[in-house]
């Protein structure tokens, strides 16, 4: 297997920038807003999610962030669930996804779905399937995050939390 990593900043801000040439947007905040459109996806909330762009984030509010945080909680293990939180892992970000389903990428072929759950668990993303998130509270210095799977009912507190369910248009 050959992986294509880009380590060098200058590299990809002209990859990008050539990307934007070609189809005609002028910030990489247009890129990826004009790539959610064309897939047709829109940021679902969860009723117990209040998303207000400082610690509690819809997919696109992620976006706009300029600094990573220390930690963050990825709700939902779907194709832009599961690529922030490769992003972020590779900005040194401790990543921790929950999924309601018994595996990451559940919409994905079984094989290929469990074969990359052992990667990203390689890659120290630490993935929770068959959890289901309780509750998300916002307090001072970042969120409390409720879940219950097979040990039962876990919390802890992270600086940052993602929503990343979304449903096509």
């Amino acid at each position: 297997v050959t992986t294509n990593r880009i380590n060098d900043p200058a590299t990809a801000e002209a990859i990008l920038a050539l990307r934007a040439e070609r189809i005609g947007v002028r910030s990489l905040q247009e890129i990826h807003e004009r790539d959610a459109r064309a897939a047709g996806r829109v940021p679902l909330v969860l009723p117990f999610l209040k998303p207000d762009g400082k610690r509690v984030f819809t997919y696109r509010q992620l976006l706009e962030v300029q600094t990573a945080p220390k930690s963050m909680v990825v709700i939902g293990s779907g194709a832009i669930g599961m690529e922030f939180a490769t992003v972020w892992n590779s900005y040194g970000t401790k990543v921790t996804v929950v999924e309601m389903l018994p595996r990451v990428l559940p919409l994905e072929d079984e094989e290929i779905s469990t074969e990359l759950g052992k990667i990203f668990t390689k890659n120290k993303v630490e993935l929770l399937t068959g959890t289901k998130v309780q509750s998300i509270s916002a307090t001072k210095s970042g969120v409390t995050v409720k879940v219950s799977g097979e040990d039962g009912d876990v919390m802890f507190a992270v600086p940052a939390a993602i929503a990343c369910a979304d449903v096509g248009d």
